[in-house]
């Protein structure tokens, strides 16, 4: 499952729950959670990463912890949000709230980018590289 798909069914879920017709779709929403977390472990994350030489990339690992931390942050609330929904009385705004959150930073990456980028190479010879994670 890519990112895409992730961020599609996080949407429309979140559309069910402001449309008020999260009864009728209660189905068809735990489906596509289960679906979605047992994706999401499989899922990759790309990050580019700069570097200077092939020997000097020591930086990557603290990098791939970083973004294993916030993957499983996600994993985490996806599983907290499929236990909300399924609670008999759904506590809306909260799984609104969540489903935000994970959205607005674009499905945790954003804080492992931000980390990323504030990387300065001392030469202003480097490469590019993406990692996955």
């Amino acid at each position: 499952m890519n990112v895409n798909n992730i961020k599609q069914n996080l949407n429309y879920i979140k559309t069910v729950i402001e449309n008020g017709s999260l009864k009728e779709n209660r189905v068809i929403i735990n489906v596509m959670i289960a679906e979605t977390i047992h994706g999401l472990k499989n899922t990759a994350f790309l990050f580019k990463v700069k570097y200077t030489s092939e020997g000097y990339k020591m930086h990557y690992s603290s990098y791939e912890k970083r973004a294993k931390k916030y993957k499983s942050r996600l994993l985490v609330d996806m599983e907290e949000l499929e236990r909300k929904l399924n609670k008999k009385p759904v506590n809306e705004k909260t799984c609104k709230k969540l489903i935000q959150k994970m959205l607005d930073t674009d499905l945790y990456t954003s804080y492992t980018q931000a980390v990323i980028n504030q990387w300065q190479a001392k030469t202003k010879h480097y490469k590019t590289e993406a990692i996955s994670i």
